[in-house]
């Protein structure tokens, strides 16, 4: 439950963009687990159902190192060669995870 003026963040992988379509089954957000992936409207939808207003959704951006990104896109070894760099992370957007920010709907409310 938010207080009053309270503000819901999240992120979660979603099917609708073109990274995702494109990686199919090797997109990294399958791994380790991601027990449902949503479309962004579907995501909308059940924040609407749930009483909240949507404010804004992004594309989410994390630290991701250097070795996991090349074993995410199929080149494991080359992570390894980049030796002492391999630990390193970098900022990238996540392809296919959007960031949503919602807040009480003013009309609906929750109970």
């Amino acid at each position: 439950m938010l207080k009053p003026n309270g503000l819901l963040v999240f992120n979660v992988p979603v099917l609708d963009g073109l990274i995702a379509r494109l990686y199919g089954k090797r997109l990294w957000v399958y791994r380790p687990s991601a027990q449902v992936i949503y479309t962004r409207g579907s995501v909308i939808g059940l924040l609407k159902r749930a009483g909240y207003s949507l404010m804004e959704s992004k594309r989410d951006v994390q630290a991701v190192s250097i070795e996991k990104l090349a074993s995410v896109s199929g080149l494991p070894l080359l992570g390894t060669l980049f030796g002492p760099l391999r630990k390193r992370y970098l900022t990238v957007p996540l392809p296919s995870v959007l960031e949503f920010k919602a807040s009480v709907s003013k009309t609906e409310g929750l109970a």
